[in-house]
């Protein structure tokens, strides 16, 4: 799930982002950097969030006695009458939820003795005391000393390496010649260096709520009726919440962080154009908006200012262990003002919490009432969207999901159930047998607004007893008023986008694959037009697998076959396979083309969402397509086949015009964060205090890092590489580089080679307008034999681009070697080289083949030989041999994807500057390559993975 708040931070005066520290500033930030009210409003933004939210806790309080003594008069007049509560399942949680989470080995007792104990050093302080600790800690500017750098490096290496305490105090016995440090004394100047330390909060040892907000002064859990504390009167389980305001003020510390931040206030919109969240409706109205906090007007608009931040909080489930059921939440904020380049990486991302395990929160709010109090002091200014999957956005919008009556949090479409079913179905069609339910019409779907919205959480609220509360949501599909909604600019339901990555590549192809081999639950799939043959589903996981030494890793995770086992297979493996081998592997392999055509639809709709700049045409052609999509998908006349995913499908257009394109708030960036979580866990005991831990050491690095600005000088392992292996001096070879291996050439052993690059330098010296020759082809071999030849390995294309291996220089003999020599290369071809009697006419054209040599050639000056009038420069060559592929035809149905079964006879020696990047292969049925190309013109968002 992904939530955007945005922090509109006002009076932005009183500290000077502008200016960029000097050499001796750099160490030592200024003092008044912790008071800035452009990042942190102070004492008026505390009580003011504190009174909101206090009157937030006296309703919800007052609303669980209502219902508490409407149960007991319900139970007095009706004793024999059953409960009618019912418990939110998820789909893929339905069975075995409790059993398997009590395997041996998992304790959630009291602390293991190298983590530290609820209520030992960590003890909770009153809000005064918490005060006064901050204006001390603000009192205090950090004397960064030259130990302070050897312990940085060493605590970096601690935290980067995931090292208990114990192991860190064994090196000062390791290394005598070190200084010694202790993990507790290195902690505390740690805590120092950074001034802040997390709010411990307590929550249920099953992780049904936090006791907080309406739940503080509870001694037992609301759900599981366990108890807060154990008989010696600590916690049973604590979470830890790193508060965002110090990390933020940590990057406006550091001048290089500032210089990014600018991105969003200087972002320009074009006319017609979808490019980034900027774009987006609700940021375009924000910015017309008055902040407005506890009914109070304030006298600025949402994002007015160049200091002004927009975040975005995402959280999600994830399992820390495999075969494993115990999961555990982390809040993750996303800061919106950084470029997309780096909003998205590791060390820009903001974690304020995990939410422990062993099981889902049951009552998300109050999890979240520490980022909503923090939300309002700083939005005085804050904006917030969410983009999440389906069980997260439930949770946080305190909807009921598939459980619903009206499931669908963009509009009020009503489900359909089928006998002894939880889960409601919406097809815009009802089945025949069921003619009582409405038919709706795809383009005009009984939307919700704010107004509705808040209006049904209300009445929710007000139900007397339990069973007509749990009535009335299961009507709206709305379970209460959410803690968000004090948020104020979060419009319900449109500041929830629909997450791309869990509603295409989770469920829609995980469905379609389902039914294209017939194990889509239990129905009857013999015989249909979209079942493929088992020999063939068997064959198509065969070719997935084997693709993977002909796809290169610059590509993504090897595919693997799914023909069974499905363990393992990921959403960026479900997407590549979607967009570029399923439109292969399908094709004339459905016993009825007509399924395969509605296949290819939907990859050219997933095409589109991905483009990097949408504009309005496209958008509407996203809109329709897949309103036709959903339409023809829903004639399998099949309730059980058109879940909430499928329906969800006719909001993706409006979310984009929301929200900006679905690579803002799709989940890949979390899902990546959610796997170096897991790499943290060293107690298998002690899971989440161990996460706890790790993530709030992290935050305290990150902060000192940015404040002292010293990340260049604490980092570990080999400096980022300089590719300093240029080619010459020529504008147009900038952005390449050459790489080891590096060989002189010795043409007598490839001596057609040297025909066809003595060919390439007649060429290019030709006259560019007649197509003349300057000289033939054995003054071209002179040049040759005058020149220093070498032959390079590989071929490194700048600013992110591909590295690119000759096959003839760079074979490799490891069996699990993906194959990266196959490139993407442009020319400009004469239409009239076959005849002397028309000047050139040249047109740009793509090609495909295998990279067999990269040559650097360095021509000498004053060549003797050359004809009369002919004058060639000392200059220095970058050419590339290039035996191509012979295409024989593009894929039938208009999807970027060319085919070929030989290559040319001869080699294609071009200049380095017309390679462009890598392409892969995979080999289908008939002896036929299919090439997959994501670049250039067909560049669109891809989810990228770092270590």
């Amino acid at each position: 799930m992904n939530l955007t708040l945005p922090a509109c931070c006002h009076h932005p005066g009183q500290m000077d982002l502008s200016n960029t520290p000097g050499e001796d500033e750099t160490m030592n930030p200024p003092a008044n950097a912790t008071t800035n009210p452009a990042v942190y409003n102070g004492r008026a933004s505390q009580d003011t969030a504190k009174g909101i939210l206090e009157e937030w806790v006296t309703r919800e309080k007052a609303i669980d006695k209502a219902l508490a003594e409407g149960d007991q008069a319900e139970a007095a007049a009706n004793p024999r009458r059953p409960s009618a509560w019912v418990e939110d399942v998820d789909e893929d949680e339905e069975e075995n939820l409790e059993e398997e989470d009590l395997e041996e080995g998992f304790e959630y007792g009291p602390q293991e003795e190298d983590l530290p104990r609820p209520g030992e050093g960590d003890e909770e302080l009153g809000d005064e005391e918490l005060r006064d600790r901050e204006l001390d800690i603000e009192g205090m500017i950090a004397d960064f000393r030259d130990e302070d750098m050897h312990l940085l490096r060493i605590w970096s290496w601690k935290i980067k390496h995931n090292v208990t305490d114990r192991a860190f105090d064994d090196l000062g016995h390791a290394y005598p010649g070190c200084k010694p440090w202790k993990a507790k004394a290195a902690r505390r100047r740690i805590e120092y260096l950074s001034k802040f330390k997390p709010k411990i909060g307590h929550c249920c040892v099953n992780s049904c709520c936090a006791y907080d907000g309406k739940n503080k002064d509870l001694d037992k859990c609301p759900f599981c009726k366990e108890p807060r504390y154990t008989p010696a009167g600590l916690p049973r389980q604590t979470w830890k919440y790193c508060s965002a305001i110090p990390q933020l003020i940590a990057f406006y510390r550091n001048p290089d962080i500032v210089k990014e931040m600018k991105y969003r206030h200087n972002y320009e919109s074009e006319e017609g154009v979808i490019s980034d969240v900027f774009d987006g409706l609700i940021y375009k109205t924000l910015r017309e908006k008055k902040v407005t906090v506890g009914g109070v007007e304030q006298d600025y608009t949402f994002f007015s200012e160049e200091t002004d931040v927009a975040l975005a909080l995402a959280t999600d489930g994830f399992a820390p262990f495999r075969k494993r059921k115990q999961t555990c939440w982390p809040l993750l904020l996303y800061v919106l003002n950084l470029p997309p380049e780096l909003r998205f990486l590791l060390q820009y991302m903001i974690c304020v919490g995990v939410i422990p395990g062993p099981k889902k929160p049951k009552d998300f709010d109050s999890f979240l009432y520490a980022v909503v109090s923090e939300g309002l002091e700083l939005a005085l200014g804050v904006e917030a969207y969410h983009c999440l999957h389906m069980p997260a956005i439930a949770m946080c919008m305190r909807m009921k999901g598939h459980n619903g009556l009206s499931p669908c949090r963009m509009c009020e479409i009503l489900g359909i159930h089928t006998p002894n079913a939880k889960t409601h179905y919406v097809p815009l069609k009802p089945p025949l047998e069921m003619p009582e339910h409405p038919e709706y019409n795809p383009e005009a779907l009984p939307t919700r607004t704010h107004e509705r919205f808040m209006e049904q959480a209300h009445h929710v609220d007000m139900a007397d007893n339990t069973a007509e509360h749990e009535r009335r949501a299961k009507a709206c599909g709305i379970k209460g008023v959410p803690i968000l909604s004090h948020l104020p600019s979060v419009f319900l339901p449109h500041s929830f986008p629909l997450d791309f990555m869990h509603l295409i590549y989770e469920n829609l192809i995980k469905n379609l694959l389902d039914f294209f081999s017939g194990s889509f639950k239990d129905l009857a799939h013999d015989g249909k037009g979209y079942r493929i043959p088992k020999k063939a589903w068997d064959a198509i996981a065969e070719a997935t697998t084997a693709s993977g030494k002909t796809i290169p890793g610059a590509y993504g995770a090897r595919p693997r076959g799914f023909a069974d086992d499905r363990v393992g297979i990921t959403a960026d493996m479900l997407s590549f396979w979607a967009i570029y081998l399923g439109p292969v592997y399908l094709e004339k392999e459905f016993p009825n083309d007509e399924f395969y055509h509605h296949f290819v639809d939907l990859v050219k709709l997933i095409n589109l969402c991905l483009l990097f700049h949408l504009r309005e045409t496209q958008l509407e052609e996203i809109r329709t397509g897949f309103i036709d999509w959903v339409k023809e998908y829903e004639r399998c006349d099949r309730l059980s086949a058109c879940p909430l995913t499928v329906h969800s499908l006719l909001h993706i257009a409006e979310y984009i015009a929301l929200l900006g394109p679905v690579w803002v708030y799709w989940a890949f960036p979390m899902e990546r964060f959610c796997g170096r979580l897991g790499r943290m866990i060293k107690s298998r005991r002690f899971p989440y205090a161990n996460l706890d831990n790790q993530v709030f050491a992290q935050a305290q690095l990150k902060c000192i890092v940015n404040t002292y600005n010293v990340g260049d000088q604490i980092t570990m392992g080999p400096q980022p590489k300089t590719w300093d292996t240029k080619i010459g001096d020529d504008a147009s070879y900038e952005e390449y580089r050459v790489l080891a291996p590096r060989r002189p050439c010795d043409f007598s052993k490839i001596p057609l080679v040297k025909r066809a690059v003595a060919a390439a330098l007649v060429t290019r010296y030709s006259d560019v307008t007649t197509g003349k020759n300057a000289f033939e082809m054995e003054t071209a071999l002179k040049i040759l034999t005058s020149s220093e030849v070498e032959t390079w390995g590989r071929l490194k294309r700048l600013n992110e681009g591909d590295t690119m291996l000759a096959s003839k220089l760079t074979s490799g003999k490891t069996e699990d070697r993906r194959n990266a020599s196959f490139v993407r290369y442009e020319l400009y071809r004469d239409r009239n080289a076959r005849t002397t009697k028309k000047d050139a006419d040249y047109d740009y054209l793509t090609y495909y083949g295998e990279l067999e040599y990269i040559f650097v050639v360095k021509i000498p000056g004053n060549l003797s030989f050359l004809p009369e009038g002919v004058q060639i420069p000392p200059t220095t060559l970058g050419l590339a041999a290039i035996r191509q592929c012979k295409i024989t035809r593009q894929h039938p149905f208009g999807l970027d994807i060319n085919y070929y079964k030989t290559m040319m006879p001869r080699l294609e020696v071009v200049d380095i500057a017309a390679v462009q990047c890598l392409v892969g292969r995979t080999l289908w049925r008939r002896g036929e390559w299919a090439i997959i190309d994501r670049s250039g013109d067909l560049a669109r968002a891809t989810p990228s993975f770092e270590d």
